[in-house]
């Protein structure tokens, strides 16, 4: 885990297959007055929309999240459309697969904040198979 990223934390509805997610930025992570930088929502909800492949992943294989050996994914592409600019406040987002095939996933996400949709993502994950995470 990586104690100096920016703590992203999904949460799994395996019924709904939806992870959803509430992250508040800090100052630093403004790019004007009281608002978000483009880069930290792209950072937010490709941490998150990889997080939600992970976890359908796990249950597509009926295995515990986190359980070994470990699943992990990568992004291969992503395309974020910002729609309002987003205040310097809690904001919600909300994942779900799209489409899986072999070792890819098709992520949608939307960021929320203040009741109104903030940006949208679709994101392209990639299984990373087990031998090449060998140190």
């Amino acid at each position: 885990m990586n104690t100096q990223g920016l703590q992203v934390k999904s949460f799994w509805d395996a019924a709904k297959r939806v992870a959803t997610c509430s992250w508040t930025p800090n100052p630093e992570h403004q790019s004007g007055p009281d608002m978000v930088n483009g880069g930290i929502l792209f950072a937010v909800m490709d941490c998150h929309s990889i997080a939600t492949a992970i976890a359908a992943a796990y249950q597509d294989e009926d295995r515990k999240i986190g359980s070994e050996p470990h699943i992990w994914y990568v992004t291969k592409c992503a395309e974020i459309t910002y729609r309002k600019p987003t205040p310097l406040a809690v904001f919600y987002l909300s994942a779900s697969v799209q489409d899986t095939a072999a070792r890819r996933s098709l992520i949608a996400s939307t960021l929320e904040s203040g009741g109104i949709e903030r940006a949208s993502m679709t994101l392209e994950a990639v299984r990373v198979p087990p031998h090449v995470r060998e140190p």
